[in-house]
């Protein structure tokens, strides 16, 4: 039987850390340890070498830095969010969040989202997508950056953002992979990132509508 994932778990209320750590299937996760907020999460990730840590909806403006912290050490991110704050969002998402869920998953969802995530899925709750990347852009958009990126390119994107690796983008999309990577390497170049959670964050910023 493969070693259970080590996860830590972030949120200032004990008890919501005892009902996240009850809803990870036992067999497969193993809490190690279990963090207030951004002031003792990155010792404890530091310390315990987890393969994921989940952030409470409770955590607010910790989250970035809590999974940054997680993101240094290697592990996989996976953040609760109670209202779906467009600064919030866009903040998790360029911190390097691999999944983003609302707090109203059922316990079974959440232990669904961790296996996803765990498997190099990016997670991020349909509900979520409207306040993420809604059409409205927000006050720091220029004219022209809607026409930034070719159709084609916005259809990767809106892949992306999904969650689709690169085979599954290249099978909704009827495309051989690498024509996928070459798309995904002009999105970089146009929105001036490094790649896909950087690529994500910035179409936000830019108020583009994938």
């Amino acid at each position: 039987m493969a070693a259970a994932h080590g996860v830590v778990i972030v949120d200032p209320w004990p008890l919501v850390r005892l009902g996240i750590g009850r809803a990870l299937p036992g067999l497969s996760y193993r809490v190690v340890a279990e963090s207030a907020g951004a002031a003792d999460a990155p010792a404890d990730i530091a310390r315990t070498s987890p393969s994921l840590v989940v952030l409470g909806a409770n955590v607010g403006d910790d989250g970035p830095p809590v999974v940054e912290a997680a993101k240094a050490r290697g592990a996989f991110a996976l953040a609760i969010v109670g209202r779906a704050r467009r600064d919030e969002l866009v903040a998790l998402a360029g911190a390097g969040a691999d999944g983003i869920i609302t707090a109203g998953v059922e316990p079974a969802e959440l232990a669904s989202a961790a296996d996803r995530v765990l498997a190099g899925e990016r997670v991020l709750a349909p509900s979520l997508l409207p306040a993420l990347v809604g059409a409205v852009g927000p006050p720091t958009e220029r004219p022209g950056d809607r026409e930034l990126l070719t159709d084609r390119e916005r259809q990767v994107l809106s892949c992306l953002v999904r969650g689709a690796r690169n085979d599954q983008i290249a099978s909704q999309l009827f495309m051989s992979p690498s024509t996928v990577k070459t798309h995904l390497n002009h999105i970089y170049a146009k929105l001036g990132v490094n790649g896909r959670h950087e690529a994500l964050a910035r179409a936000v910023e830019l108020g583009l509508t994938v």
